[in-house]
């Protein structure tokens, strides 16, 4: 039996266990490497910091779960908290799907909000280099407002209604 184990070297990296089963350690690189599971649990708001550097979560061949069973409306959280920072999603040829029961809202303040990737080279059209198709798609209602509405198209617009009324005017009331 002990009260605390704490093992010091000369310039103060230290490993510390007590009897209350808290373990700290000061080092200048931790490695940990299991041939079996790490499992990790708490009790208590936890993180994981790097003051510099990159912080890598990354599986070989098994999925990447992220689970949260808060019922807040910010259970699973993506910041970035620097002013300039951003967050980038990248999925391969199964694409990337969100799926909710509540809404899905995109909003950008003060700047853009673009579907689609438009080619970059307008003299040679590359159709590998443009989006396909953006398909939208409601039981109710798909609204645009907006100060301008633009269509370009290089072939037809279509414009089908089920029920007979196509109504344009210049005021909602039309």
């Amino acid at each position: 039996k002990f009260n605390s184990l704490n093992v010091t070297s000369s310039d103060l990296n230290n490993i510390k266990f007590d009897w209350l089963g808290n373990f700290s350690t000061t080092n200048k690189s931790f490695t940990m490497i299991s041939k079996g599971a790490i499992k990790l649990d708490a009790d208590s708001s936890s993180r994981f910091r790097t003051s510099s550097g990159d912080l890598t979560f990354a599986t070989t061949t098994g999925n990447f779960t992220i689970e949260s069973e808060s019922t807040s409306s910010n259970a699973i959280l993506l910041q970035s908290t620097n002013t300039e920072g951003g967050i980038t999603m990248t999925g391969g040829t199964n694409g990337i799907n969100a799926t909710s029961t509540g809404d899905i809202s995109l909003v950008s303040s003060g700047a853009d909000i673009n579907i689609g990737l438009p080619d970059d080279d307008f003299n040679t059209v590359n159709a590998s280099n443009l989006t396909r198709n953006i398909q939208m798609e409601a039981t109710s209602a798909i609204s645009l407002n907006s100060d301008d509405f633009q269509v370009l198209t290089t072939d037809s617009i279509s414009l089908i209604s089920l029920s007979n009324d196509i109504i344009m005017g210049d005021s909602v009331s039309n």
